[in-house]
């Protein structure tokens, strides 16, 4: 493909999409006839109202992705990850409490998560250690502290929690470009 000066688009030839050998994408989720859902690189953002269920959807694909268990038994995991979870919404106590009820009803135990599953509960942060997505400092600290143990997939729940002010495309931005 070629980008014209003064262009920002790529333009493509037919052509040029159906005769090139493109990579494949590394899969994450695929759906029961193995068709890719959600791709390993690809960034997803879970939105919903307050109260809405968001935390309990992500903690239960987070268990997904570390077991290798069906997503709602039905889509496939590719291949489990290793998650890090960031939540900054109640407790220390309702968090693990929420997580016990899933482990639960999946018929689970803390064990058979390994060490697959670490989580970052914010109400339990010193101040000055708590994320904030719209500034470089506080992210360059995450990915620093990431690189010592660097997940497969990164949560951040709720994101909103994690911004100074409004939320804004830009500060995801500064996550996204550094992660």
């Amino acid at each position: 493909g070629t980008v014209t000066p003064g262009r920002r688009f790529r333009k493509r030839t037919v052509q040029e999409l159906v005769t090139t050998d493109w990579p494949e994408v590394p899969g994450l989720i695929t759906d029961p006839r193995g068709r890719l859902l959600v791709a390993a690189t690809d960034p997803l953002l879970v939105h919903g109202g307050w109260r809405s269920g968001k935390t309990w959807l992500l903690l239960d694909i987070a268990l997904s992705l570390v077991t290798g268990l069906p997503l709602f038994d039905h889509f496939q995991i590719s291949e489990t990850r290793r998650v890090v979870y960031i939540g900054a919404e109640g407790t220390v106590g309702s968090f693990a409490d929420r997580l016990q009820q899933l482990l639960r009803i999946r018929g689970l135990t803390h064990d058979d998560l390994g060490d697959r599953l670490k989580l970052i509960i914010m109400s339990d942060q010193d101040a000055e250690a708590f994320l904030t997505i719209d500034d470089h400092r506080s992210v360059g600290l995450l990915i620093d502290d990431l690189r010592l143990d660097t997940p497969g997939v990164l949560m951040i729940d709720p994101l909103a929690n994690f911004m100074h002010g409004e939320e804004t495309n830009d500060g995801m931005k500064v996550v996204v470009q550094q992660v």
